[in-house]
């Protein structure tokens, strides 16, 4: 059982953790989280296979990646309950290691007392310590990694998530009164990579507003909210006119609806669809795309005029008269699809408290070493958490300064 302890609690263990995690944090940000299978076929051809059968497209939540962030949970306790009950003894098994030690070539016990406490040693019964605070550096650097760890799982498991599908112009309120309004959304860069980005205008809950740009895997903040690009769709667009030189009115359709102006005639919009195939006969077959990109998009409608429907695929800038309205079909629009998460308000401070206490304690262990010197008439002795040489070097140092003074 003691070696099962020693093991479970061993810092090549802790590492090895880490870097599996790390592994999987990798795949989990290049990889969009979440998406269809659809989504990853057209994104990724040839490995979308991969990607579902090994669960990368949900990384975070996967039976080995929750077993692995368990496991460093448990080897960073274990490494603080082991440290916390060495803290008592921390200070004497230092003193006990200078005693121990050789006497330093070159440094006489009469000269070393003043160096010592012109370079911060505090004297006590013949032995000189600083910045014993040190000692507590490697327990408060494991609690740090286990409140940020913790935090981090809080944070993922406690997240409330709200899938929204807005249209350029629409807005969404939040509960707590924040606001989300896409300006913009393109599927391309500059370059005709794809890259989903969507412009939002946020409005926190104080009433103070501002742009922001977000990408997958680039979410945006507002307030106790993160915003991600999800998803994206295509919504149907159709101008309508009274007569051939009227002025427009263009209407966006992102579900089945029937567009007329008397209640009798018009257009019944059923769909849009990403590509096409012409029959031998000449006819029209919208056909499915994956990932639902517009490669030659096509409607599918139903025109009804006194009574009559008539079924059919119509391609963008096609014009239809009825009833004296004139319809025309144009370019699909892309909208995005938006993922809110919302944390509760303490895990947030909790997460920069863990930041805090980590940064902490790894200055202690790397700015704030302890040592011990004991100074006898046999000679000078040094044990140090580091480099005891170099400890030994700044006292000659200190030394030669005081007496060129």
């Amino acid at each position: 059982m003691k070696k099962v302890l020693s093991f479970l609690r061993s810092m090549r263990f802790g590492m090895v953790l880490l870097a599996l995690i790390a592994v999987l944090s990798v795949f989990g940000t290049l990889i969009a989280q979440g998406q269809s299978a659809a989504y990853y076929a057209h994104a990724c051809p040839g490995w979308d296979g991969v990607i579902l059968a090994l669960g990368l497209d949900h990384v975070y939540s996967t039976w080995y990646y929750v077993a692995l962030f368990a496991a460093l949970c448990l080897n960073l306790l274990l490494c603080s309950v082991l440290r916390a009950g060495r803290l008592r003894t921390a200070r004497a098994g230092l003193i006990a290691r200078a005693q121990k030690a050789g006497p330093v070539a070159g440094l006489e016990a009469d000269q070393a007392a003043a160096a010592l406490k012109r370079l911060g040693f505090r004297e006590q019964d013949g032995v000189y310590t600083r910045r014993m605070l040190g000692v507590f550096g490697p327990l408060v650097t494991h609690t740090g990694l286990l409140l940020l760890m913790i935090a981090a799982a809080c944070a993922f498991s406690l997240a409330q998530k709200q899938d929204a599908w807005l249209m350029v112009g629409d807005s969404l309120t939040l509960a707590d009164s924040a606001k989300i309004r896409v300006e913009s959304f393109s599927m391309e860069d500059a370059s005709g990579r794809l890259e989903y980005t969507s412009v939002l205008e946020l409005t926190g809950a104080d009433g103070t507003s501002r742009t922001a740009t977000i990408q997958v895997n680039h979410p945006a903040r507002l307030g106790a909210h993160t915003v991600y690009q999800q998803s994206y769709a295509f919504a149907g667009v159709l101008d309508v006119q009274t007569a051939p030189d009227a002025p427009a009115e263009q209407v966006v359709l992102d579900s089945p609806a029937f567009i007329s102006l008397d209640g009798a005639n018009g257009i019944q919009y059923q769909q849009v669809y990403g590509d096409y195939t012409v029959t031998e006969d000449g006819q029209i077959m919208p056909v499915n795309t994956a990932g639902g990109a517009m490669v030659h998009p096509v409607y599918l409608t139903a025109v009804i005029a006194d009574g009559e429907q008539r079924l059919g695929a119509v391609l963008p800038d096609e014009t239809f008269e009825v009833g004296g309205v004139y319809y025309t079909f144009r370019e699909p629009a892309a909208y995005p699809g938006l993922r809110i998460k919302t944390q509760p308000g303490w895990v947030l401070p909790l997460l920069y408290a863990s930041f805090v206490v980590l940064i902490t304690g790894l200055y202690l262990c790397f700015f704030h070493v302890p040592a011990a010197v004991c100074v006898t008439q046999d000679g000078v002795r040094i044990a140090s958490g580091k480099d005891t040489q170099g400890l030994a070097e700044s006292l000659m140092d200190a030394i030669h300064d005081m007496a060129e003074q």
